[in-house]
Formats: structure tokens, sequence, C-alpha cells
């Protein structure tokens, strides 16, 4: 079954060009140009993932957040050209129950990677390849690294193991 994207773009063209690179990589698309049926969809897990650019004219994007977030605990990609929301680049933030975590993007891309393939056990060589976008080289222990980096960063914060290792093969993300 394909993953389903919300995403939640004010401008059309914007969030038309998001919907074929999505379905491009194998995902399912729908998409809330005003902002109003967002908590809706996130309620009857329609999608997977949201992705939210609460720009003008939509509704407010704390908003937003704060009513799905109510209801679901969906993964949700906050993008924002407000620099009082972030002013650093290289910083993501995530929210794990009431917990909001700061990651470095490389860590961020591990967390959606392992988030996308979901109950799905991963070779370490594929992690590399995905994420780092190289090949195995040899030896190198960078996939274990900032496994480790993520569980203490999410793991332990929430209390609950998300990130499970899989001895002798690589990792899986699971609820």
């Amino acid at each position: 079954m394909r993953k389903c994207v919300l995403i939640v773009e004010s401008d059309p063209s914007v969030s038309r060009f998001m919907q074929l690179k999505l379905e491009e990589e194998g995902f399912s698309c729908l998409i809330d140009n005003i902002g109003d049926s967002v908590v809706d969809l996130a309620g009857q897990r329609q999608a997977d993932i949201i992705i939210l650019d609460p720009d003008e004219p939509m509704k407010n994007g704390g908003e937003i957040l704060e009513k799905v977030r109510e209801i679901s605990s969906l993964p949700i990609i906050y993008l924002s050209a407000d620099a009082s929301v972030d002013a650093k680049v290289d910083r993501h933030e995530v929210r794990a129950g009431d917990e909001v975590i700061d990651l470095t993007k490389k860590e961020f891309d591990l967390l959606l990677f392992l988030a996308k393939n979901k109950n799905r056990v991963l070779k370490r060589e594929e992690v590399l390849e995905k994420v780092w976008g190289y090949g195995y080289a040899g030896k190198t222990n960078i996939v274990d690294v900032y496994i480790r980096y993520l569980r203490s960063k999410i793991d332990e914060k929430v209390g609950k193991k998300y990130i499970h290792t899989v001895r002798g093969i690589g990792y899986v993300a699971r609820d």
C-alpha cells in the first residue's frame, strides 16, 4: 500500500509541484490549499504524514498544528519562511508526545527514512546509501553513531524505544 502525504500549502502551483515530486517517488497525495480539512483528514487517518506550509492567506499554522496534535500523532513536517519560527537552516524539530526535539539535518533525514520504512528491517548499507548518498565503502560506523544520536534524543526523552537493532543486519522503526 502506498504511503499518503497530506500537503497543506496555500499556493496551488507549489502544492501541485510537491504532489508531482512525491508521486514520482511512489507516494499518493491529498492536497488542502486552504487548511480547513487538515484536522478532519488527520482524524480519519487519511494520511501517513502531513507537510504543513502555513503561509497567508491560510489559517494560522500553529493553530492547525495544535488541533491536529489534539487528535493525532501523525508526523508533521512544518515548513515556514518566517525567520522567527526557525532562524537556523540546519535545525529541524520533531514532536514526540509533548516533547519538542531539535535534530540536525542528517538526524532528521535518518529519522524520516526510518519513518517512511516503518516496520521494515533496513540493512546498514541501505541506510548509508539512501541517507548519506553513497554505497558501502568498507568499515564505517556512521549509521550506528547517528542511530545512537537519535536514540539519545528521542527514545530516552519519551521513555519508549522506537528504533530497534536487528543484530547482524541493521535497524527497524516500530511504534
